[in-house]
């Protein structure tokens, strides 16, 4: 299944006014965590990692603002929590994501304390899903192709650099006229279904060797 990752948290923007118009500098604070074959749940706290990051906007109008930021995370998942037990698969991998967006502010935070927006936008992301052997060493998993990816036909060699289509929520709230906090929701839409390195079967262990 395609797979999709998700960002929940609390921002702090620190606003600059010039000549109407605000720059802002944007920091995030939240937590990450992904749905896919070895986390079926839409979300959930018990496999969720810490994520933060760094940004800027700067708001063309009372209700429209880009923004582009670096955020760094991490997702994990283990079957021994899930549905599918007797697998026995489990992976995790950095993530680290450069973004650009257009949010839209619902009513405009001039007016308002408190307003809810939406965002949408376009990201490029690195990841690399590992695990850790018998001897507790970390042992990266693409370089196995154990689905056969690069040999088997029809299964092609994954990129561990991909785009992705950050879509999402949240509120913000006008401390003073320099400071803004705010809590957000997030989801990315992934183009690969091998953020955990699992997308279809196993290949025969004997074509795999």
């Amino acid at each position: 299944m395609k797979k999709i990752f998700f960002l929940i948290g609390l921002s702090f923007f620190l606003v600059h006014t010039t000549q109407a118009q605000k720059f802002g500098i944007d920091l995030f604070a939240g937590s990450s965590n992904y749905q896919g074959d070895l986390q079926d749940k839409s979300f959930t706290f018990d496999q969720a990692h810490f994520a933060g990051g760094v940004g800027i906007s700067y708001d063309l109008s009372s209700h429209f603002a880009i923004r582009s930021g670096v955020v760094f995370g991490k997702v994990s998942a283990n079957d021994k929590f899930g549905k599918n037990k007797e697998r026995n698969l489990n992976f995790s991998s950095g993530l680290t994501e450069g973004n650009v967006a257009l949010q839209y502010y619902i009513t405009p935070l001039a007016d308002h304390a408190l307003t809810p927006y939406v965002f949408a936008g376009v990201a490029i992301y690195h990841f690399n899903p590992y695990t850790y052997d018998s001897s507790g060493s970390k042992v990266y998993l693409k370089s196995f192709s154990t689905e056969g990816e690069g040999f088997v036909a029809g299964r092609n060699n994954y990129n561990l650099t991909q785009f992705a289509v950050p879509i999402g929520a949240g509120v913000k709230l006008s401390l003073t006229d320099k400071i803004n906090v705010g809590f957000e929701v997030g989801f990315r839409k992934l183009f690969t279904d091998y953020l955990d390195d699992v997308s279809t079967t196993y290949v025969d262990q004997s074509l795999l060797l």
